[in-house]
């Protein structure tokens, strides 16, 4: 401690008066402080430090009551002062009120807030408001005081009522097995009834119990007494039903009932009833216990526990109770959702449904360290989730009985995520900034106000213009050509004039071989440009190429054989070749102002697919196109998809198929007239497949075989040798090689042929061998 320190702390040091500790290199500053405080708090100390390290210390001895803490002192700045303050246990509930030097700084109070500032107040110093920032601190020191005194008296309460409730039910477990035993001297109120439920007996306590004598209840039947509340006598109405109607021999009900001075009472009713051998009720025994202060000590327990409830459901910590099982009795929310749970879906869980089995042992073996040793713990914790690695700092404190047996850990869990993944990102900013910075492939230059180079950045020193050594140090004039020279200096002047400028393209000669750069100009500083400049050679090749080969697309399109379209995924036509504009009569400006819908006659277009429905496929359809005179013809559509000027297009080819569709339909009449030749001829006629597969069977042909007309399609696809004696099979086959090979065309040949009864006939065929459209081979 200095001097300075020593002559103003003196006399505060060590007394328990509240205090307020001051952390700032500057005196003058100090005296302000304390001058103010002294003024407005009169009833508090003001201690004082000039450095961090001593306001560490003088934090930690005399737990003042709020810290004044100046953000740029030399040495320890106030940020690495308030992250030390907050994670030192002695300290970490002071609050921290930073002293920042400009008041919009938005960057400083971010940065404290996120290490664990509670406020923030501007220098010069304003007297009321620091005098009010330090009242609501102090409030909130005195709250937060009382909230984990009020949260010690609750956990205690909870475990005295818990103990108690807990013995409360084993005696009254223990007391109905002993009833029986215990009737005549049992401290509960005897009460018998006859079968139609009138008092035999009243035994003392009931007396004490309800008031009244057993002279005046004796021979009183139960409608009688009014000894029930009136909203309950519909439980005691079920309770007689069930032990004159049911097989249970004991019932158990609960109702409030009045005394002889009309006071009202909780009681507990213990039916038992008796049956003789037919079966029939003879009587019932009640015993009757009066829970009344039970039951005050159970809602006193119930409002005590949502209390703490509610002090743990809005805790910023993670909240949960294990046993010494490591299973789950107790979680708040906050926990729970940590894992996607809810609370009750947690409990009765353990380490290893949540945990690998290696962080559960590591868990289980914490556990059961605290359950031996009874000490509190905290350290910090490293959850793995679906989402990422969480961290906590976990302080874990044993609840114990009244023998002091360890009975559960209670464990408050703060997330320490944000601050570690901070403390990391300081720890490799240095580091990264130098990778980041080697991993950049652009050149950086620093210009003065003057244009001067005062600095430079370049991973590769043969990609620079020329050496450093002659740059470094110099004017643009001295180095680039004068119209990169005129370039550069408006744009470093525009900056300097607070301007903004837009990027420089040029070009320059790098060891023989031209280059291409682009630069862009940011301000850095006050009196400093920076220019970033990317070798852009490889991208502006390959633009140039891009433009080659869109040429080359459009030379193809235009030049094609076929009519061809672009058009857009909503049908507008983009773009036409000069087949499509001979073919169709339409202008290049006309086509531009329709959609390729316009082109299709309707009728003929209802099974193309919509422009947006296409695949990436090439899609192959007909359909009826119009032209500008709006007479129609036949087309054959070839379509796909492609990017057209940064947008999905389509590009179509429609070929003219008119003469196709005439062959086929001189082809179809062709067939016609064969078929009517075939049903007319008085002859059986049949085609076969080089294979000897059956394609074709007449009429005439199939009941010349002993077939009906209807089994005609069973006959199809069945070898022809089917039909003809296998000893004439050999003969068969080298008649249809002749034919192949070209000869025997038109011969007749008898053969012995084989009905569907499996009798024979005698036949003549006449055989000829049909070409397909090349010329070649196709069947018989």
């Amino acid at each position: 401690m200095t001097s300075i320190e020593q002559m103003m702390n003196e006399d505060m040091l060590g007394n328990d008066m509240p205090k307020i500790l001051a952390i700032d290199d500057q005196i003058d500053n100090l005296i302000t402080i304390k001058a103010v405080i002294k003024a407005y708090l009169p009833e508090y100390h003001v201690l004082v430090a000039q450095n961090g390290p001593d306001g560490i210390d003088l934090a930690r001895e005399e737990q003042p009551e709020v810290i004044l803490l100046d953000i740029i002192m030399p040495g320890m700045d106030g940020y690495q002062v308030c992250q030390k303050l907050k994670f030192d246990p002695e300290t970490d509930h002071i609050p921290v009120v930073m002293v920042t030097a400009i008041k919009t700084d938005s960057a400083s109070r971010i940065k404290g807030l996120d290490i664990g500032a509670d406020a923030f107040i501007s220098k010069p110093i304003d007297a009321p408001e620091l005098v009010a920032q330090l009242k609501v601190m102090i409030r909130i020191r005195q709250t937060e005081e009382k909230l984990i005194q009020e949260k010690a008296r609750v956990e205690q309460l909870v475990v005295a009522r818990t103990m108690e409730l807990s013995a409360a039910n084993e005696a009254l477990i223990e007391s109905e097995r002993r009833l029986m035993f215990h009737i005549e001297n049992s401290p509960l109120a005897a009460i018998e009834w006859d079968s139609n439920f009138a008092v035999t007996r009243w035994a003392g306590e009931a007396e004490k119990i309800f008031g009244w004598s057993a002279s005046e209840t004796v021979g009183i039947p139960f409608n009688e007494l009014n000894i029930v509340y009136e909203d309950d006598l519909p439980i005691a109405a079920k309770t007689m039903g069930q032990l004159t109607n049911s097989d249970s021999n004991y019932v158990i009900a609960a109702c409030r009932n009045y005394t002889k001075s009309g006071k009202l009472i909780d009681c507990q009713w213990y039916n038992s009833v008796l049956h003789d051998e037919t079966g029939k009720m003879v009587s019932v025994m009640s015993q009757v216990l009066d829970v009344t202060d039970r039951k005050n000590a159970e809602k006193e327990l119930m409002a005590s526990e949502l209390k703490y409830r509610s002090l743990i459901e809005n805790s910023s910590d993670a909240i949960f109770c294990v046993d010494e099982k490591g299973q789950y009795q107790f979680t708040n929310h906050l926990f729970a959702s940590t894992f996607g749970k809810t609370p009750e879906e947690l409990i009765g869980k353990t380490f290893w449904d949540l945990y690998s089995k290696e962080l559960a042992d590591m868990r289980f073996a914490a556990t059961k360290r605290l359950f031996e040793t009874g000490e509190s713990e905290s350290l910090e914790v490293e959850v793995p989730l679906p989402s990422g690695t969480q961290y906590f700092w976990a302080t874990t404190n044993p609840i114990k009985d009244d023998s002091g047996k360890v009975i559960l850990n209670l464990t408050h869990a703060t997330n320490i995520t944000s601050l570690k993944q901070t403390e990391e990102a300081l720890k490799n900013t240095v580091t990264r900034n130098d990778a980041l910075l080697r991993a950049i492939p652009d050149m950086m230059f620093l210009f003065d106000t003057d244009c001067r180079i005062i600095d430079y950045h370049s991973n590769r020193t043969e990609d620079l213009y020329v050496p450093p050594e002659v740059f470094l140090g110099k004017n643009v004039e001295e180095i680039l050509p004068p119209e990169l020279v005129e370039a550069t200096r408006e744009k470093v002047g525009l900056l300097m004039k607070g301007q903004s400028c837009d990027n420089l393209v040029y070009q320059l000669e790098v060891n023989g071989e031209l280059r291409h750069f682009e630069s862009r100009y940011v301000l850095c500083g006050e009196n400093q440009v920076l220019s970033i400049v990317r070798d852009i050679t490889e991208s502006k090749n390959a633009q140039d190429q891009i433009q080659a080969g869109e040429q080359k697309f459009r030379d193809i399109f235009n030049h094609s054989a076929d009519a061809a379209f672009i058009f857009d995924v909503r049908g507008k036509l983009l773009e036409v070749n000069r087949v499509a504009m001979e073919q169709y009569g339409y202008s290049y400006s006309e086509f531009l102002t329709l959609t390729m819908q316009d082109l299709i006659v309707p009728e003929a277009g209802k099974n193309v697919p919509e422009p947006g429905n296409f695949e990436d496929q090439v899609r192959v359809f007909e359909e009826t196109h119009r032209r500008h005179d709006d007479s129609s013809f036949p087309v054959e559509v070839h379509a796909s998809k492609i990017d057209f000027d940064g947008q999905p297009c389509i590009l179509a080819h429609a070929h003219d198929i008119t003469s196709r569709k005439k062959t086929e339909a001189e082809l179809r009449e062709s067939s016609q007239k064969i078929e009517a030749i075939i049903t007319a001829s008085p002859d059986g006629i049949g085609v076969a497949s080089l294979e000897g597969k059956m394609q074709v069977v007449s009429d005439r042909l199939a009941t010349m075989y002993g077939y009906a007309v209807d089994e005609i399609p069973e006959l199809l696809g069945r070898s022809f040798f089917d039909f003809i004696d296998s000893t004439n099979h050999k003969m068969l086959r080298i008649n249809i090689a002749k034919l192949v090979a070209g000869e025997g065309a038109g011969r007749v040949v008898e053969y012995l042929a084989r009905k569907k009864d499996d009798s024979r006939f005698y036949v003549e065929i006449n055989s000829t061998l049909l070409l397909d459209s090349k010329g070649n081979p196709e069947c018989v």
